[in-house]
């Protein structure tokens, strides 16, 4: 394989890498360095001279390399080495051998070939040889030796090599050194073949392949395998911190060789290889890439040269650019002298070999023109071993006599006030005013042959006085040269001994009093004045060359003629707009005219005021500046609103008014016949405009504009709600769900319409309502003719109004009236009417919308129907449903209490809801229940206190509200009955009552609503008995007794008849009663058999009439058995009965 190195690619790749990377040209702080400055004067006050003195310590840097050279010694730079080993020496003779090491090492040779798949294909070789030429040493010599030693052959195993130097470098370095720099040069001449592993790869099965033209090893080479294992090498040595240069002698024409890599090399392998070998190098810069070897040696030794030291110590002292750099020497060890060059005014010295030890610069400079201000003399820097250190800048001092040393004319001008000024503004046309004009010499006067100084006045000023003194205020015996008619003052300065020299440095003053010639045009003034006064410039003539002053100016005095205007109304004076509160507030305008110092100069002065249609002028007034009413008569043209009053002379002129300040004011008001649509066209405008015009010699000065602005009545909108009992009201309350209603929206415009791009009516309704109707009318009742757009869905209506002439003017004033009649949708849910309850009824607001600027009205309310909450109670028994009375058939019946809860619709805003039930203390709660209208049960748990028979349910809230009970109604069931343990007594207080009472309530927010009463009779009835004559029922039998037997023949009552006959038991239960007489009347028979009664609820109260019969004990005398028998067996009775009744008190 053919290499060749390309020198000139060396040595730019080292002139790229280290210029940047090893030498700082950044310059380094001060050390060891002092700079000293004096200045002395000399015979000329102007100029001095000032002298420098630099000591500093040598050398201020050392700087250590250790350069590593990696040489590709393939056979391919058989024919080139010889180039390369002298560039390679040239530059190791560069290095510093006190600081400096250097390292050689070379890489060649191969051990054979391997197929594509790894497999060996021979062992032709003699193998890898990587070579340490010199080790790393501060022996030069040595280094030299070792390049010479370098023998190119064979293959170039790259990778290897820079593996190998890299090794042998980190073997050898010793400790590291934070001072110490480490460059590889690699040093190629192209494609990389031999891997790490000492053999070249091919991408075929065979040593040698056809390249199209000839057979060639290098055709099918691996060579992107080589050069990958040759780029992470180079990345090896850059990981450590050191810096690699690599340099690609290109040969393109051995490379591409048919025997070589043929049309493959610059298709493919020689981009890659060029982009490996840049991609390694520390910088992209630092690749170098070049064929011509003579170029190479040469460049080689240059680049390395600057990477070692990149320029040569020296020293760069820069002296200011007004110095002239008169002398500079050193001094050094060992009465060592020198002397650095000049140029211009850079002062350089080589310092490359110079020994070490202390050193003193000292130059001297002198300035070239006089320096008023502090300045730089000199400043620089040192190059010691490419670190860069700056000499501290030193300074002088401004020289005080320099302002007199510069050849100038500086002018100034004063008026009354005495200020010296640029510009001065005069109070009177006759005022007088002075130049000042200063002039400096300077120091190069001596040469001129002439001095002449002159000042050139405009020929409208007068000269009454000059004067020309020294910098001692002493006058200059020169007499001046005046020229009245052109205006000019010229001095002519003499010489001394035939020179100007007593002139240098200093300072003439000439003042010059002057005024404006009477009688001096005032348009010729006004000209000036435009310019920006009356200019004047000075002359110093030196020799032949004229130096001129600064311009200054002097303005005149002239006051032009002013006319201001302002507007006064009831609340407001002297305004530029002034509103007006009311349409018929009377206004004035106020027209000041100021005359200034030039009324003299024109022939007709004409006060004028054109004001708008619109208005009427009630008065015209004229006064001067003391307040004084001006007699003149004003011409007022009522059709064209023109106001004119031409002022007359006084002895042919208007003199007389010089200074003079009249005003004008015209008291004025809107006329009663501008209509709504006019005034709003000026409202519009932000107001009605006026101008006035003071007429000089008929060419008008107009005044400012101002304004009186119309009354403005903003925009209003109204709303209210009618139905058919309630008109015009801002709640009406509904008598039905269905009811029609109307919404009144009454849209007043205002009066500041004209502008308007847009006008929009706008009512937004709930979505609960439906829109039956809309109309729109104006103030008289007439319809509008519009097309409402109505959005259904949205509840929406808007009317855009249209123009009327390209304007909304016509609306000025005007009402307008929507009524939209509406109604509750039918299906409009209870629960969504109860939430506007909730909130005092269904709102509505109207917009009126001007260019979408919304004007809201106020909220009007339709209430819907509100219905209030109703409890009703019932009770239901075996044989009674619903009643508000039942009756008990017995103690044990068990009954139940029937609840409605009609919550009506106003629930929404509620916070809580509250069933509730007190039952009395004799009875038993059974069960609760509670069940919508449709029966169904609602999932509640009832509180029961069974101590005070209280039932309490708390409804709950659904999505945080009652709305949901609007219009339901809920039915509580308890069932009950007497309790077992209740006494007879306890019960019969309540049959005194007419029953066991209940009531139930509906607590809305603890506000309850109390039910009827309803009440269950318990069981118990009563015997009412009455006793008669059998034969005369109107006879009352008194003191009859009735034993009451119940059903098992127990006693449980007994009555006796009053005097009237009459007996009426205690309460008794439900049952069956047999009532026996056990005591009869005086008179009277017991009654044979006892009667049987029974009370139900049916017949709660018995009422029995009993019949006795007087006692008749006569015999019938019949023959038959007659009643013989009975009497017997009666006597028989009474005996035994007897014997028994003593019997019985005998046991006693």
């Amino acid at each position: 394989m053919k290499k060749n190195i390309s020198i000139f690619l060396t040595i730019l790749l080292f002139l790229q890498l280290f210029s940047p990377g090893l030498i700082s040209l950044a310059a380094s702080p001060v050390k060891n360095i002092e700079h000293k400055l004096q200045t002395k004067d000399t015979a000329s006050m102007c100029l001095r001279e000032h002298e420098g003195q630099i000591n500093f310590q040598w050398p201020l840097n050392k700087k250590k390399v250790d350069f590593v050279i990696v040489q590709d010694a393939s056979g391919s730079f058989k024919d080139s080495i010889g180039s390369v080993k002298s560039a390679l020496k040239k530059i190791v003779d560069q290095l510093d051998p006190q600081n400096d090491r250097v390292m050689v090492t070379s890489y060649q040779d191969y051990k054979g070939f391997k197929g594509i798949y790894g497999q060996l294909l021979n062992n032709s070789g003699p193998g890898v040889k990587t070579i340490l030429q010199s080790g790393l040493t501060h022996n030069l010599g040595s280094a030299k030796q070792g390049i010479d030693r370098i023998n190119p052959n064979s293959g170039t195993p790259t990778a290897s090599g820079l593996q190998f130097a890299l090794e042998q470098y980190e073997k050898q370095k010793g400790a590291d050194d934070p001072n110490r720099e480490t460059i590889f040069l690699l040093v190629t001449d192209g494609v990389a073949n031999v891997q790490t592993d000492g053999y070249i790869h091919k991408l075929s099965n065979q040593v040698s392949d056809w390249s199209g033209r000839a057979w060639s090893s290098e055709y099918a080479q691996d060579y992107k395998g080589a050069l990958g294992e040759v780029k992470e090498k180079g990345l090896s040595i850059k990981n450590k911190g050191y810096k690699l240069v690599t340099a690609f002698w290109e040969n393109k024409e051995t490379l591409a060789a048919a025997d070589q890599y043929y049309d493959k090399y610059d298709r493919e392998v020689g981009p890659y290889s060029r982009n490996i070998l840049e991609s390694m190098a520390t910088k992209p810069e630092w690749f170098v890439l070049s064929n011509n070897i003579e170029e190479f040696s040469k460049k080689l030794i240059e680049t390395v040269t600057q990477v070692t030291k990149k320029e040569k110590d020296k020293m760069i002292l820069d002296i200011y650019k007004n110095l002239q750099v008169d002398d500079v020497k050193v001094s050094g060890p060992n009465g060592m002298t020198t002397k650095p060059l000049i140029n211009n005014n850079q002062i350089t010295w080589d310092l490359e070999g110079q020994p070490e030890g202390n050193y003193t610069i000292t130059y001297k400079v002198k300035e070239t023109t006089p320096q008023l201000n502090e300045f730089n003399v000199a400043g620089g820097y040192f190059i010691s071993y490419d670190e860069k250190f700056e000499i501290p800048v030193v300074k002088a001092q401004g020289n005080p006599n320099a302002s007199n040393c510069s050849t100038d004319i500086t002018k100034k001008v004063s008026d009354s006030d005495e200020k010296l000024v640029e510009a001065a503004s005069l109070k009177a046309l006759d005022e007088k005013f002075t130049y000042d004009v200063n002039f400096n010499f300077g120091y190069d006067v001596a040469k001129n042959h002439e001095i002449v100084l002159q000042d050139d006045l405009e020929d409208i000023l007068d000269i009454l006085d000059t004067k020309l003194v020294n910098r001692n205020g002493d006058e200059v015996a020169v007499k001046p040269v005046i020229d009245k008619e052109k205006s000019s003052v010229v001095y002519k300065i003499p010489q001394k001994d035939g020179s100007y020299d007593y002139l240098a440095g200093q300072q003439y003053k000439l003042t010059i009093t002057a005024k404006i010639k009477s009688g001096t045009n005032i348009e010729v003034l006004k000209q000036f004045i435009s310019k920006g006064g009356i200019p004047n410039t000075a002359q110093m003539v030196l020799g032949d060359k004229p130096l001129e002053s600064n311009k200054v100016t002097v303005t005149p005095p002239i006051e032009e003629p002013k006319v201001q205007k302002t507007v006064s109304d009831s609340d407001q004076t002297n305004v530029e707009k002034a509103t007006l509160l009311d349409r018929k507030e009377k206004f004035t305008w106020n027209v000041k005219y100021e005359f200034g110092n030039t009324a003299s100069s024109y022939d007709s002065i004409i006060l004028q005021d054109d004001l708008e249609d619109i208005l009427d002028i009630v008065d015209v007034k004229v006064v001067n500046k003391k307040g004084e009413t001006i007699k003149v008569e004003p011409k007022i043209d009522q059709t064209s609103k023109k106001v004119t009053i031409e002022l007359p002379k006084k002895d042919e002129s208007y003199s007389y008014l010089t200074d003079e300040t009249y005003t004008m004011h015209i008291t004025s008001k809107i006329a009663e016949s501008a209509s709504d649509g006019e005034i709003a066209k000026y409202i519009a405008k932000d107001g009605i405009p006026n101008k006035a015009e003071l007429l000089l010699d008929h060419k008008p000065t107009t005044s400012n504009e101002v304004y009186v602005k119309p009354p403005t009545e903003k925009p209003k909108v109204n709303k209210t709600v009618s139905d058919q009992d309630e008109k015009e009201v801002e709640k009406a309350i509904l008598k039905e769900k269905n009811e029609e209603f109307t919404w009144n929206v009454d849209y007043k415009f205002g009066n500041d319409t004209a502008k308007l791009e847009k006008v929009v009516l706008q009512d937004d309704l709930e979505d609960i309502l439906d829109i039956l109707e809309v109309k729109l009318v104006n103030a008289q009742g007439k319809t509008i003719e519009v097309t409402p757009k109505i959005d259904e869905k949205t509840k929406r209506v808007m009317i855009e109004l249209p123009k009327k002439d390209d304007s909304y003017a016509y609306l000025a004033g005007q009402t307008y009236t929507m009524y939209i009649k509406s109604k509750i949708t039918d299906a409009a849910s209870n629960e969504e009417i109860a939430r506007y309850i909730a909130n005092g009824g269904i709102p509505n607001k109207a917009e009126l919308l001007f260019d979408n600027n919304p004007t809201a009205s106020n909220e009007a309310k339709v209430v819907p129907p509100t219905e209030k909450p109703k409890v009703n109670k019932t009770v239901s028994d075996q044989d009674e449903k619903e009643v508000e009375k039942a009756i008990l058939q017995g103690k044990d019946e068990e009954f139940t209490w029937n609840i409605d809860y009609k919550f009506g619709n106003d629930t929404a805003k509620l916070e809580k809801v509250v069933l509730q039930d007190d039952l009395e203390d004799i009875l038993d709660i059974l069960e609760v229940k509670l069940v919508d209208v449709q029966g169904k049960a609602i999932e509640v748990t009832p509180k029961i206190d069974e101590k005070t028979k209280q039932i309490v349910i708390e409804l709950p809230k659904k999505n945080d509200s009652y709305a949901y009970l609007a219009g339901q109604t809920y039915t509580m069931y308890i069932k009950s009955k007497i309790t077992d343990s209740v006494s007879f007594e306890e019960i019969t207080k309540y049959v005194a009552k007419g029953g066991i009472p209940n009531k139930a309530k509906l607590l809305f927010d603890n506000t309850p609503t109390t039910s009827n009463e309803a009440k269950v009779v318990p069981p118990i009835g009563k015997i009412e008995l009455e006793k008669v004559d059998a034969k005369n029922s109107d006879v009352k039998l008194e003191n009859a007794v009735f034993q009451i037997l119940d059903k098992d023949g127990k006693e449980v009552g007994i009555l006796t008849t009053d005097k009237n006959g009459k007996a009426i038991s205690g309460p008794l239960l439900f049952g069956t009663y047999k009532i026996k007489e056990i005591k009869a009347p005086n008179g009277y028979m017991l009654l044979r058999d006892p009667i049987e009664v029974e009370i139900t609820s049916k017949t709660p109260i018995q009422k029995i009439k009993v019949a006795n019969e007087k006692s008749d004990w006569n015999i019938p005398e019949t023959g038959g058995i007659g009643t013989t028998i009975f009497y017997v067996i009666g006597v028989t009775l009474m005996i035994i009965a007897t014997i028994v009744f003593f019997r019985k008190r005998k046991s006693y």
